[in-house]
């Protein structure tokens, strides 16, 4: 009897195990295995003994070990390691897969994903026209570089530009990743990150390092047409990137996001509040219009993500503010831009016209 034992990194994020299994079910059912199942190298159970023992419990006498990394790192080596001892004391056969590191499938799911990005935010560039940052996790060892960086050149003559950087261990890190691909002046940067699981690093990690980043060199405006700003009139403000807000953030333990709605509230009098990442900055211009702190015109509202986008888009709702918004977690800042941009178009369409 045959079985596939799956071995991942290991992640306390309970929708890892989910998806595992879900990968072990199709897996044994477009293949010829009699069982599937996962384990984890470390952080928390199953472990590999009790990945192996499942199958031997199961009535295996041969097992495929697929090492379940995007990288042929130590962590990789480390699971091949430990599998083969356990499986060489217990006499048990076994095989060990290759690695996902260079199989084509990764290049065209990076560009699945980038197409959906571009789909979720009605972004209508074409790819020549995109400038991408592949977000790596990182690895001390040579051979995992080498991997991501093939990976990485099969994407360049799909894209205007295609940079990289990591998360730690390998540079350039993030913010020098972005820098760089600053410098090129690309009229759109889509960012995908390259991680198996939508973990800890997805949610938290890559999304703090990604926003201090692109508040440090003043990417926040980039979408809005300020041409057409500038001929109606019209003010562009951020003040997130302010020396003042940062030391009253960390001064009130409050998010950076928070304090410039608040340093920006007389500006937002009668004006347009546009809203397209942080959710505290939805929550916060909330507050601040409920407690007659300011009077906005209109907020355009529709943050990005997983921690809190959707609660304050429901706050916003239930408001009588004038408002722009959606349901769910999808939004950011093209979206947020595309609005405002269409709203300038309108407005001097309608302008010409009357006159």
């Amino acid at each position: 009897m045959k079985a596939l034992l799956l071995i991942d990194r290991g992640s306390r994020e309970p929708g890892v195990k989910q998806e595992l299994k879900k990968i072990c079910s199709i897996a044994k059912s477009k293949t010829g295995y009699d069982y599937a199942t996962y384990c984890f190298l470390e952080v928390v159970p199953p472990f590999i003994e009790e990945g192996i023992k499942r199958c031997l419990d199961n009535g295996a006498d041969f097992i495929s070990v697929m090492p379940y990394f995007l990288y042929p790192g130590m962590k990789l080596k480390d699971s091949v390691k430990r599998s083969a001892k356990i499986c060489y004391i217990q006499d048990l056969r076994m095989a060990i897969t290759k690695p996902l590191s260079y199989h084509s499938t990764l290049k065209e799911v990076l560009k699945d994903r980038i197409t959906q990005l571009k789909i979720e935010n009605q972004i209508q560039y074409s790819d020549a026209e995109c400038d991408i940052v592949v977000i790596g996790h990182g690895s001390s060892d040579k051979n995992a570089r080498t991997a991501f960086d093939h990976t990485i050149k099969s994407l360049i003559p799909y894209y205007r530009n295609v940079h990289s950087c990591f998360l730690e261990l390998d540079k350039p890190n993030i913010e020098e990743g972005i820098k760089k691909s600053l410098k090129h002046n690309p009229k759109i940067l889509l960012l995908a990150p390259y991680f198996l699981h939508e973990g800890a690093h997805i949610k938290y990690d890559i999304v703090r390092e990604v926003k201090e980043a692109l508040h440090k060199y003043h990417f926040k405006n980039a979408w809005i047409n300020k041409k057409s700003a500038a001929a109606l009139g019209l003010k562009i403000t951020c003040h997130i990137s302010n020396k003042k807000v940062a030391d009253e953030a960390q001064k009130y333990n409050r998010t950076r996001s928070e304090m410039a709605m608040r340093m920006a509230a007389e500006e937002m009098n009668s004006g347009i509040v546009v809203i397209g990442n942080a959710p505290t900055a939805l929550y916060e211009t909330i507050t601040m219009t409920k407690d007659c702190v300011t009077n906005p015109a209109l907020v355009v509202g529709i943050p990005v993500g997983f921690i809190s986008a959707s609660e304050s888009k429901s706050e916003l709702r239930k408001t009588d503010i004038p408002s722009i918004t959606n349901k769910g977690r999808k939004g950011g800042s093209a979206a947020a831009s595309s609005i405002i941009n269409a709203i300038m178009l309108l407005y001097q369409a309608i302008h010409v016209t009357d006159s």
